[in-house]
């Protein structure tokens, strides 16, 4: 078997496989981003309390661009 073979057949597993997981995650609905704005409105008031206990700046009023 030729050297150059050995080294094509990870790459094809990896093309395949790869493509297989987008065309999966593409035709499924992708249910884990309709979930996300649930799960950020929960954790968002937590970060900002952390932040706050911390002494970072939270409030967009703050924040200036150099």
């Amino acid at each position: 078997m030729s050297p150059l073979l050995f080294l094509a057949i990870p790459l094809v597993i990896f093309v395949v496989g790869s493509t297989v997981l987008h065309l999966g995650s593409r035709y499924s609905g992708g249910a884990g981003h309709r979930n996300a704005p649930a799960d950020l409105r929960s954790v968002a008031p937590l970060m900002q309390q952390q932040r706050e206990a911390t002494g970072w700046p939270v409030s967009s009023g703050q924040y200036t661009r150099h």
